[in-house]
């Protein structure tokens, strides 16, 4: 990923599309080429391999909300984590220029009111997981 400090989607494509020409003209031998994927704005970096966005393919308008390694798209939460998560960042990064935080705080404090409510579904509550490894206990017993 690289940050060009642009001011717009349509400029940072431009930029994109121009660095990987360059630089696939001057560092790599044919056929192997540099492409440009897309943009991410608004973008929020929380760690490596762990960021969220709004994704363009073209500059006129975002292709869906992008997120990567957050509990979203982790099954390791449950459901109503995912959710929730879900939505904030919609609120957020859609709407960055408006209200879109205040919603998202809003919203939270709802679903932590219903929860505390017993309003929640149980069954977004759940997180399945299964067993694949075999436990040191299993690999020292011996078959008699």
């Amino acid at each position: 990923m690289v940050k060009f400090g642009c001011e717009t989607v349509a400029e940072a494509m431009k930029f994109g599309k121009e660095a990987a020409e360059l630089i696939s003209k001057s560092l790599f031998i044919s056929p192997i080429k540099l492409e440009f994927e897309k943009v991410y704005f608004p973008y929020i970096l929380l760690s490596k391999k762990k960021y969220a966005g709004c994704y363009y393919t073209k500059p006129d308008k975002y292709d869906k909300v992008d997120t990567k390694g957050l509990e979203n798209v982790r099954r390791d939460n449950c459901m109503f984590i995912r959710e929730i998560l879900e939505k904030c960042l919609k609120f957020i990064l859609t709407e960055h220029k408006q209200d879109g935080l205040k919603r998202a705080i809003e919203y939270i404090k709802g679903c932590v009111s219903d929860l505390y409510q017993n309003k929640v579904d149980i069954s977004k509550l759940v997180i399945t997981k299964s067993l694949n490894k075999k436990s040191a206990d299993d690999e020292e017993e011996e078959p008699a």
